[in-house]
């Protein structure tokens, strides 16, 4: 009797260690997936970001250059000019197209 008792002890003793391990083990993969998904998320914002300050530094360029003293530029300046300016524009307003092009006869 005392055999079987102990054996059934043990057997207990490793079943509850066992359904403990499996807790923690679960546990802490919950949790890395937390961590992963939270890294996920920063790393996501960190990137628009960075999409917002270059989009801002290209707005900053736009305007100084589209408010640009052309008094003193040569043809080939001005030229140019308004060609960076199409490329900028195209860039900053995508979905504008060549509408502005279009309706400057309808003002």
């Amino acid at each position: 009797e005392r055999t079987s008792k102990g054996k059934s002890g043990v057997s207990q003793e490793l079943g509850e260690r066992l359904d403990k391990f499996i807790e923690v083990s679960n546990q802490s993969a919950d949790d890395r997936q937390k961590v992963i998904e939270s890294k996920l998320l920063l790393s996501n914002r960190q990137l628009e970001t960075a999409k917002i300050n270059s989009r801002t530094k290209l707005m900053d360029s736009y305007t100084n250059l589209l408010l640009a003293d052309t008094s003193k530029m040569d043809d080939f300046e001005k030229a140019r000019r308004v060609i960076a300016l199409k490329h900028m524009q195209t860039t900053l307003f995508p979905d504008s197209g060549d509408q502005g092009e279009k309706n400057t006869n309808n003002f």
